[in-house]
């Protein structure tokens, strides 16, 4: 079976439930001053209508996903127009390794608004943003590819440090109350105060995880704590090889609080000059501490076997088809694997409460404007921090604003400095309502994943898959966004009613 297709299933298997908290943005949004819900990249940014307000869900909703090492062009250089269910991977083992950073870094998120909105009174404007999110993370030790990737050496051992896998995902519900002060004609500051509602997370302490591989044997140990606050029991044994999931007796218990915590946003606006304008914000500082349904798993093993009756010492990958075949089914590496996980472990089992913190972000601005501020030329460096690894990304952009009623972008994004992607995003203001829709990889080269595969009811029906971009990210929303609050009527002859009058007819003043 020469696919690439089962790597692909497992790499993002392991990544995406081997994950820690994490708030990913859509970095094109940040330089379009008309769109109301850009407060959340900087608390210190303020909408240009006087009152907004963000409707459930169409609101504003955004997903992202990515990760910071490899693409799907790496797996595959060259697919020559093939479906994605079809391809050969021709990539080598060390131009992989390579590639991998030494934490190698996967993130998925999700955010919808439930309720928001905002208000302007002098020099202040005051917002509030009712929110659902789904964030979780994972930090991978670059050890775990080398092990993958290179096997083990019959004549020398090899030590295997997997200790820095880390693992936290959280759903919570975020009520933010923030507020934008304009100092003066230069200087504006925000800050956003934030009550997290936690309603599940699964996470791993600090961990040690290490084997010595080679020189006739295997021994592994490892040592660490896996946290659970869920309405779900969870069962597991002590081989790893059974786990069952019981769900609560009631459905109402998916709703009671699991965890409650607090954070803050922080950001300042410095209109330089008439042309220059500086901006930076500290986000997402915050915790949760989980006391619901908490289950607390310590887990401890250590276990030394014969390395020929493992079968793995010695080994000799040289692509990606090699390595499946030693994963798949009776393989050399899937019997080893089986032998190491199955051995039993000393587990106990506790119900301690802990606290998760929230991942930070730091975005730092620049943007050189022409044209009475119609046309400007931004900079953006957006950074967030898990654990011992920064995940970075650069984004460069061309902002048009002809008019308050219409704001674009266009946006380049180079992700812990590897080539990255164009990005595009477009506010547009008709009537009482603002439409947003953005994103910072827009894949135009894809390749079609055909769901014939997964069952006969999609017999035609492809998904694009991006072909040269590590990540996925897609905003939008509809606003109301007012110049009044109670918008302006007059009498109606015809119906003997005071009618609203639209802001075109009414001569309102400019947002």
């Amino acid at each position: 079976m020469k696919r690439v297709l089962p790597l692909l299933i497992l790499f993002i298997f392991i990544d995406v439930f081997i994950a820690g908290t994490d708030a990913q943005q859509v970095n094109t949004l940040y330089f379009m001053e008309n769109v109301p819900v850009r407060q959340s990249l900087n608390p210190a940014f303020q909408p240009l209508t006087p009152y907004f307000i963000s409707l459930p869900v169409i609101g504003f909703t955004q997903l992202s996903v990515g990760n910071n090492s490899l693409t799907l062009k790496d797996l595959v250089p060259n697919y020559a127009g093939q479906s994605f269910n079809n391809l050969q991977s021709t990539a080598d083992v060390y131009h992989l390794y390579r590639l991998v950073k030494p934490s190698a870094v996967v993130h998925v998120g999700f955010q919808t608004n439930l309720l928001g909105f905002g208000f302007r009174h002098k020099n202040n404007y005051w917002s509030f943003i009712l929110s659902e999110r789904l964030d979780g993370m994972a930090s991978v030790p670059k050890d775990a590819f080398r092990f993958f990737l290179y096997g083990t050496n019959l004549s020398t051992a090899g030590m295997y440090d997997f200790s820095s896998l880390k693992t936290n995902v959280s759903a919570y519900t975020e009520a933010a109350l923030g507020l934008s002060r304009k100092m003066n004609d230069k200087l504006t500051v925000g800050a956003r105060l934030k009550f997290l509602y936690g309603s599940a997370n699964m996470s791993n302490a600090k961990s040690s995880i290490t084997l010595v591989a080679g020189s006739g044997k295997w021994t592994y140990r490892e040592l660490g704590t896996m946290n659970i606050s869920s309405p779900a029991d969870m069962q597991v044994s002590k081989g790893y090889d059974a786990v069952s999931v019981i769900s609560p007796k009631h459905n109402s218990d998916w709703l009671k609080s699991a965890g409650l915590g607090a954070g803050i946003d922080l950001g300042i606006a410095y209109q330089l000059n008439e042309h220059i304008n500086l901006s930076a914000a500290l986000a997402d500082l915050g915790f949760i501490h989980w006391t619901g349904h908490v289950q607390n798993f310590t887990y401890q093993k250590e276990v030394t076997f014969s390395s020929s009756a493992l079968g793995y010492s010695n080994v000799n990958i040289t692509d990606l088809q090699d390595l499946y075949n030693r994963m798949s089914a009776n393989g050399v590496l899937s019997d080893s694997l089986k032998k190491l996980v199955q051995d039993p472990s000393t587990i106990t089992r506790s119900k301690n409460s802990y606290s998760t913190a929230t991942t930070a972000r730091l975005n730092l601005g620049f943007e050189y404007s022409i044209l009475d501020n119609t046309l400007g030329f931004g900079l953006l460096s957006y950074s967030h921090f898990i654990s011992s690894a920064v995940v970075s990304e650069l984004t460069a952009s061309v902002n048009a604003r002809p008019a308050p009623w219409f704001n674009a972008s266009l946006s380049y994004s180079a992700f812990n400095a590897r080539m990255g992607s164009i990005g595009a995003g477009i506010g547009l203001k008709t009537g009482i309502f603002h439409w947003l829709l953005s994103a910072d990889y827009v894949p135009f080269r894809t390749v079609g994943l055909s769901l014939s595969d997964f069952g006969p009811k999609y017999p035609n029906l492809k998904i694009p898959v991006p072909y040269n971009s590590q990540s996925f990210n897609l905003a939008f929303g509809m606003n109301l966004a007012l110049n009044s609050l109670f918008p302006k009527s007059r009498f109606n002859k015809r119906t003997g009613r005071y009618q609203p009058v639209s802001d075109d007819d009414c001569h309102c003043a400019p947002n």
